[in-house]
């Protein structure tokens, strides 16, 4: 089985690694790169959550073809595995046994958070630090900071330009999971049971946006524990 995994914004294959070290050898991790970082720093960067999706879907159809498979998302990348489990069942191509969310209210809840992408410089890092997602000594290095801005740019830009479109239902149960710390509103967070006609399990977890990092055991073996015997 493998699990399919998409960073935050800024992220890349490194950023949900740490769940590695949780999984059983036969479950296979495969966390995807967005063009314009990782393995893929030289691509063009996107400014559109549809256009990552769609190169998402163009990345991940000869992976999902034979073995069973999850989708996991954090914050932006919830809202791409969302995205994509819509384009799956679309094609009408294997789905996958389950959607996994976290750090992210339901597609549907208009963004509450005001707009950061074209924020000047200084005003712009100060609302990218507010997140506590910022990697040590990040910010005491120009050059790096001068690397990462666009990507987070860009990124943000897709997140805040998102508008929701109403299709189907899918037909996939999801598990979402939220840091009680940033989301506070229950009632956007329980909006979820209304992109699916399964089973919608929605967990509550001490943190803010980046509460994964505390609880990394906890959300890895959460996401394989319906499909493999943890001894």
């Amino acid at each position: 089985m493998k699990i399919i995994a998409f960073p935050f914004a800024g992220g890349n294959r490194h950023s949900l690694s740490f769940m590695k070290k949780f999984l059983p050898k036969e479950i296979e991790l495969i966390i995807m790169d967005y063009p314009g970082r990782g393995s893929r720093i030289n691509e063009p960067l996107m400014y559109d959550i549809n256009n990552i999706t769609t190169d998402a879907f163009k990345n991940i159809k000869q992976l999902i073809q034979d073995d069973d498979y999850l989708l996991y998302g954090h914050s932006m990348g919830a809202m791409v595995a969302f995205l994509l489990c819509k384009e799956i069942e679309k094609r009408k191509l294997k789905k996958p046994l389950k959607l996994i969310v976290s750090g992210r209210s339901a597609p549907l809840v208009k963004r509450k958070k005001k707009n950061i992408s074209d924020l000047p410089k200084d005003l712009f890092w100060k609302e990218v630090v507010s997140l506590n997602g910022t990697p040590s000594g990040l910010l005491d290095e120009p050059s790096l900071k001068e690397l990462f801005e666009p990507i987070l740019r860009a990124d943000f830009k897709a997140v805040e330009e998102y508008e929701y479109s109403e299709t189907h239902a899918l037909n996939v149960p999801i598990d979402v999971f939220y840091g009680n710390q940033e989301l506070k509103d229950l009632g956007d967070i329980n909006k979820w049971k209304e992109e699916s006609n399964k089973e919608v399990n929605i967990y509550e977890l001490e943190g803010d946006h980046f509460f994964i990092y505390n609880h990394g055991k906890h959300i890895t073996k959460s996401l394989v524990k319906e499909f493999f015997q943890y001894q």
